[in-house]
């Protein structure tokens, strides 16, 4: 072979590799892109699982205060339970109080009635004694 179809050889392969780089190249820049936009994505992800951590802390935050209102209201319910119970048992004292009450009630209405049939007997007994003696 000659120098001059060696050269050419040599040409036509330093062009095709020129291409091949010139090819690469743009896909290394293609990449290079991609990867800018990856890289603006995790920025992304980034803020938003430093925004989710304070949601977090926040959450947890309000959570124990949620808990701590909860048991206040807890310790309440028992004292008003117990307040209740108490109210219960004296209701259910007053009810009988008011049973025995209204028993004696009516013993003394009874009673009074009778007295009140005794004293119309004698007024009528004096009455007739008084007519007799007139």
């Amino acid at each position: 072979m000659e120098n001059k179809e060696m050269l050419g050889l040599i040409l036509n392969e330093v062009r095709g590799i020129s291409t091949k780089v010139d090819g690469l190249d743009s896909k290394v820049d293609g990449l290079d892109s991609k990867v800018d936009g990856l890289d603006s994505k995790v920025e992304a992800i980034h803020r938003r699982v430093v925004k989710l951590e304070d949601d977090v802390r926040v959450l947890k935050s309000d959570s124990v205060r949620i808990e701590n209102k909860l048991d206040k209201v807890d310790d309440r319910l028992i004292r008003v339970e117990d307040e209740v119970g108490s109210i219960v048992q004296r209701v259910g004292e007053i009810k009988q109080e008011s049973v025995i009450t209204n028993q004696r009630l009516e013993s003394v209405h009874k009673r009074l009635t009778n007295l009140e049939d005794k004293t119309i007997e004698v007024k009528e007994v004096i009455k007739k004694m008084d007519k007799k003696f007139v």
